[in-house]
């Protein structure tokens, strides 16, 4: 069996797509950043997240029962570290500095985001330490074409249409 580290150290060699996953629960907006997020079926409109559970958001999102995902532009990488902070008195912070709007479900979407899924949360399934969030797609904002941010090799990059993969 691998250790978690090296686990984790593969994983830092997949390059993935940087989100926000935000809610909005009891009048307040909650979120987080996260890579784990992929499309799970076109019949009906379906992705997955996943969560960990001891993220400040996810009993949030379990009780709000919606949720969006939001696709960052390369220029969000501080608003990324923001949504990824632990830190209780940035949590305060995360949507104060961009508009935000609501789709059908409520959920915050990013007013610039490249693409803004809102979803309804059609199903949680615990594994370890995540919940998987299995959310059917309401609405969808799809903003302009922009630089992707993404992560790989525990860095920030972005990746342009016909360009390369720069480090930020």
């Amino acid at each position: 069996m691998i250790s978690p580290e090296q686990f984790r150290l593969g994983m830092r060699r997949l390059p993935a797509a940087v989100t926000l996953v935000t809610c909005r629960h009891e009048g307040r907006y909650f979120g987080l950043t996260a890579t784990a997020v992929t499309s799970l079926s076109a019949t009906p409109p379906a992705l997955l997240t996943c969560v960990n559970r001891e993220a400040s958001a996810h009993r949030a999102m379990l009780e709000s029962k919606a949720f969006a995902i939001n696709v960052l532009p390369h220029d969000k990488v501080a608003l990324a570290r923001l949504f990824a902070s632990p830190r209780p008195e940035d949590r305060d912070k995360r949507f104060a500095t961009e508009p935000w709007l609501e789709l059908t479900t409520g959920a915050p979407v990013l007013g610039d985001a490249i693409v803004g899924f809102d979803c309804t949360l059609d199903q949680a399934i615990v594994y370890a330490s995540h919940s998987i969030l299995i959310g059917q797609v309401q609405d969808i904002r799809i903003g302009d074409i922009h630089k992707h941010l993404m992560y790989l090799e525990g860095e920030f990059a972005n990746l342009a249409l016909g360009g390369e993969t720069k480090p930020l």
